[in-house]
């Protein structure tokens, strides 16, 4: 089947300064997303990712060392943001996954204001090995889109009117024609975060409290995972 994108659910999200509804741009041509960002963005290729297929070690290290829960990507130009998944991450080659194929993978970014993300979001086996699947992102303004069959060439962007606080994404089970279940995990590739041309500098008090409503749900997510 040839990778396609299926637009699902849009404009959930209410800008604090202004209390009007609003969604994120879809891109899927990654030279137009890149076309429309300021330069500075930051790129990361996960070529840290030195334990291949293997859990990345949590801290502290009991023995045996429980995978981390979350990962700290270096940054740059003050865009930074941190990787996290439920029972832990996973590294591939130049790319990051999770432990348990149950899990999403969540990117909390947590540095300067984010407007414009973009890379490759896969579904892959046991083996980390890309396959066929739908793999569904969501971001914290509420777009839904359902990516189906997406591959090393698919580029899948986002430039929103308000700051990005978060992206989830998942790579979803099936069943195959015998009844078997397909267990996929989502990967991630070469990924940019930064801000798009033209985007509206929040007031400090306007992003203050944009911030604290995202650290006020990420407490609550914790806490009832926990």
């Amino acid at each position: 089947m040839k990778p396609g994108i299926c637009l699902t659910l849009v404009a959930l999200a209410v800008t604090a300064a202004s209390g009007t509804a609003t969604a994120a741009t879809l891109f899927t041509s990654q030279a137009e997303f890149l076309s429309r960002v300021t330069p500075g963005i930051y790129f990361e290729d996960f070529g840290s990712m030195v334990d291949y297929g293997k859990p990345i070690p949590g801290d502290p290290p009991p023995d045996p060392v429980p995978p981390a829960l979350s990962w700290a990507a270096p940054g740059a130009n003050g865009f930074t943001w941190t990787a996290q998944a439920p029972h832990g991450l996973y590294s591939l080659p130049q790319s990051l996954s999770v432990n348990d194929h149950q899990d999403p993978l969540t990117i909390h970014f947590t540095g300067r204001p984010v407007t414009a993300i973009g890379g490759n979001f896969l579904a892959g086996d046991l083996n980390g090995i890309p396959i066929s699947g739908v793999v569904q992102l969501k971001l914290s303004d509420g777009t839904l889109v359902n990516l189906t069959d997406p591959d090393l060439n698919t580029f899948t962007g986002f430039i929103s009117d308000v700051p990005i606080t978060s992206l989830t994404f998942d790579a979803l089970d099936v069943v195959d024609d015998l009844l078997r279940p397909e267990r996929h995990w989502p990967q991630i590739k070469d990924f940019y975060a930064g801000e798009a041309i033209g985007s509206p500098i929040p007031e400090p008090e306007d992003y203050a409290f944009v911030m604290g409503l995202g650290a006020l749900a990420f407490g609550i997510w914790r806490r009832v995972r926990g």
